[in-house]
């Protein structure tokens, strides 16, 4: 599906400033256009009740779409040729040296990361 037709579809999305959101409304505005918002609501599980309600429809990922109780109880469609995709990024302080935990922490994330995406 285009994202100009995604444009035309109410969709349940968070607040701003989420980073979905964010992406998406960027990425329309690219093109000339803007999501029709049905309604904004945080949390995952209350905008996929609300989308089996008949609310309108989501964008999530697919892992929160395969995460959720019910997966198979929802359709889901790539936004765009290549598909939209969200760029991650690290963030740790300049003001305070890291851990060892944190360390290795940030040492499993680089090298769990790219084979989870991968999947995503």
């Amino acid at each position: 599906m285009e994202l100009d037709e995604v444009s035309r579809l109410p969709p349940v999305i968070p607040t701003r400033p989420n980073a979905i959101r964010m992406h998406v409304e960027a990425q329309m505005a690219d093109i000339g256009c803007r999501p029709n918002v049905a309604l904004e609501i945080d949390g995952v599980s209350a905008i996929l009740d609300l989308v089996l309600d008949g609310a309108g429809c989501a964008i999530l990922s697919r892992n929160a779409l395969l995460n959720s109780p019910r997966p198979s109880a929802y359709t889901a469609q790539q936004i765009g040729q290549p598909p939209l995709r969200i760029r991650l990024s690290l963030a740790t302080s300049l003001q305070r040296p890291a851990t060892p935990v944190q360390k290795a922490a940030l040492d499993l994330i680089r090298k769990t990361a790219p084979s989870v995406v991968a999947h995503a």
